[in-house]
């Protein structure tokens, strides 16, 4: 209970028990209305019995028909007080603060009428700039969602200033080309928002606790910069801003607001240091940080609170494992954005790769199983460590069965990969989690039909995983320096200096970077640049490392890792340029020989010589056990992970954990 972290702190006028903060990330458990549900308040509910101090409420529309999610909060009308309410009186029920962050998306509404301060590009003839009436109403729209905030009770707001919406859009010179008085200097740009703060306070009085959320800077060429932020910052503190949360980036550059795997660990700390020197606020820091650097944040006053988004969605407990220094029970957030792919790009609802639950919490049973069954797991995969796990915790005896010396399965080959170390940390947690509960780990233990027919369990639980795919190609012969790259992470052959991959998809792409780059491989990301109009690319250049092989992919659609999270490919795609990986699209492998791979591209032949040849063209679930083999055993037969169908961590995790809660 020593930690720094469990510290109380002044937000103005409203006490916060410590210094660990949920900010406002949007999950689309509300309903098409934007109204609150059961399954958004049970989910709040969760994350306030955890332990933190203050969460702010996702980004709230001020005006109805405007919303960049579908199922968005909405506080335009008095209709949604009453449900707000109660978020709120659950969340006081523990000692917990709670704020509202209020938005208007502007032209990144993906619902209803885009608005701007301008319209940069001449092309977005569906973008409408506002005129002073229009932008008096929007102000008044803020003012008129305070008013609600406070008659629901929250004890914050927090207004959205950044991450590319209507705010930023004022703020930035990039995106503000107005020649009036909302336009031209930083002043000028921030008045939209200085009369937002005045109608809030007009509705709400002068002492209630305000934030200003903001990007201090935009990473953008002829953006708002880092000089524009402090001078921001320095700005909203003089008129009476109670704190500052300090985040970054937007559209093309929105690695550093949700940094991705790859990214480096705290990548905003040197924007919050910067912020700090200039206010005497207090100020809050997010994005991919870890219990220790929080820690040692807080510590040397680098900022004041420290929020973790993406970690309590995968780790709801997580703020009282830190002050209670229980940091080995934390389930570790990956980093791999699935959570925003989830609600924000594919408009589903919240999902978490690793932690089922998170946004179920209405869904599944909970306690312990009313009928206790024999649980036979076999695999040792992501999907069989969570379907044992989760069947312990319903109360099932559990065995687990793995052929291989270690758990893990395709996890222990992720982790490998450059930027993959949480994955590492994620598979030493079920590890923890399986040998806490008691299950039965029997490794280097292959199991057949007739082994589980002696055996004779309840419930089975085919996990098996996956094998490599290989492609029909003339002349594939594996042996010597040909091999798939499983066998190359897994180190079982001897890799050569010039290197070609056949595949290009994600995974094939983190091979790749891996076999291209030395072991201490580190990018500084800069400022997107805008000179590349068709395709605007963050800019970077390298501080560790070196190239140590000549790396080729070849891939036969149009296009490198697809599929992938557009934020996570922005940044493993800088990685590859920087190691120096070439690539071929559009482009099929007619031949191999001895040392020798033969291209086709459309009309266009080529050949490529190599000392070694991966084969990276994704995985086939492994059949060794069916079904049918086992129907005299049990009528309780589930196949789950990779073993059903060949996907990612989350779909394996997945299917474990939602067999496993239902026995």
């Amino acid at each position: 209970m020593n930690s720094v972290l469990a510290t109380p702190i002044n937000i103005g006028r409203l006490r916060v028990k410590n210094r660990i903060i949920m900010p406002a990330m949007n999950g689309n458990l509300p309903n098409e209305n934007g109204a609150v549900t059961e399954r958004f308040l049970r989910y709040i509910q969760r994350r306030a019995a955890g332990g933190v101090g203050l969460i702010i409420l996702e980004g709230s529309r001020v005006a109805e028909n405007v919303r960049n999610f579908s199922c968005q909060l909405n506080i335009s009308e008095d209709k949604y007080i009453s449900g707000l309410a109660e978020v709120v009186d659950v969340v006081h029920h523990y000692n917990c603060k709670i704020g509202i962050q209020l938005q208007h998306a502007g032209s990144e509404a993906g619902y209803g009428p885009k608005v701007s301060s301008s319209r940069v590009d001449p092309l977005e003839e569906d973008v409408h700039e506002l005129t002073p009436e229009e932008i008096n109403g929007v102000v008044q729209l803020f003012g008129q969602g305070a008013r609600r905030a406070q008659m629901a009770g929250f004890d914050i707001i927090e207004i959205q200033s950044g991450h590319g919406y209507l705010v930023h859009q004022f703020l930035s010179p990039r995106l503000n080309k107005r020649r009036d008085q909302y336009g031209g200097s930083l002043e000028n740009r921030a008045e939209f928002l200085f009369e937002i703060i005045e109608s809030i306070r007009s509705r709400v009085g002068s002492d209630f606790p305000i934030i200003v959320r903001f990007s201090a800077t935009d990473y953008f060429e002829n953006g708002f910069g880092l000089d524009d932020g402090e001078r921001l910052a320095h700005m909203v503190e003089e008129c009476g801003i109670a704190c500052v949360s300090v985040s970054a980036g937007y559209g093309r550059s929105a690695v550093w607001m949700i940094s991705p795997t790859m990214f480096h660990e705290a990548p905003l700390i040197d924007l919050a240091k910067r912020i700090k020197k200039k206010v005497a606020i207090p100020v809050i820091v997010a994005n991919k940080l870890t219990p220790a650097i929080a820690t040692e944040i807080v510590e040397k006053g680098e900022a004041d609170l420290v929020a973790f988004g993406r970690g309590m969605v995968a780790d709801p407990d997580l703020p009282v494992k830190i002050i209670e220094n229980r940091i080995e029970k934390i389930r570790p957030c990956i980093a791999c954005n699935f959570c925003v792919q989830s609600s924000g790009i594919l408009q589903r609802k919240l999902r978490c790769s690793v932690n089922v639950f998170s946004g179920n919490e209405t869904v599944f049973p909970s306690g312990q199983s009313s009928t206790k069954k024999w649980v036979v797991v076999v695999g040792g995969g992501a999907a069989g460590m969570e379907a044992a796990r989760v069947a312990a915790q319903r109360g099932h005896r559990v065995s687990l069965y793995e052929q291989s010396s270690q758990l893990g399965g395709q996890l222990c080959l992720a982790e490998k990969l450059p930027g993959k170390r949480r994955i590492g940390q994620y598979r030493e947690w079920l590890i923890r989690q399986l040998t806490h509960s008691k299950v039965d780990i029997h490794l280097s233990t292959p199991i057949d039909p007739e082994a589980l027919r002696l055996l004779r369990p309840d419930v089975i639980i085919l996990a098996t995983g996956a094998i490599p795919s290989v492609p029909k190609i003339s002349g594939l012969e594996f042996g010597g320096r040909i091999m798939t790259a499983w066998d190359a992470l897994q180190e079982k052959c001897v890799v050569g200096e010039n290197m070609v991959i056949i595949g290009g998809g994600m995974k094939a792409c983190e091979v790749a970077l891996h076999m291209a780059m030395s072991g201490d491989f580190e990018l500084n990301f800069g400022p997107v640049r805008d000179s590349d109009l068709d395709w605007p690319r963050l800019s970077y250049e390298v501080l560790r490392g070196g190239k140590r092989r000549e790396v080729t992919i070849v891939e036969e659609l149009d296009e490198l890792a697809g599929g992938a999270l557009p934020f996570y490919k922005e940044v493993l795609m800088a990685y590859l340029e920087a190691a120096g990986v070439k690539y071929y699209t559009q482009t099929t492998v007619s031949k191999i020989t001895k040392n020798e791979v033969y291209l086709k591209k459309k009309s266009t032949t080529a050949s490529l010589t190599f000392d070694t040849l991966l084969i990276a063209c994704g995985v086939r679930p492994n059949t060794d056990i069916t079904r049918e083999q086992l129907a005299d055993v049990t009528s309780e037969i589930y196949v789950v992970g990779d073993r059903r169908k060949p996907g990612k961590i989350e779909d394996a995790v997945h299917d474990g954990a939602w067999i496993s809660a239902f026995l």
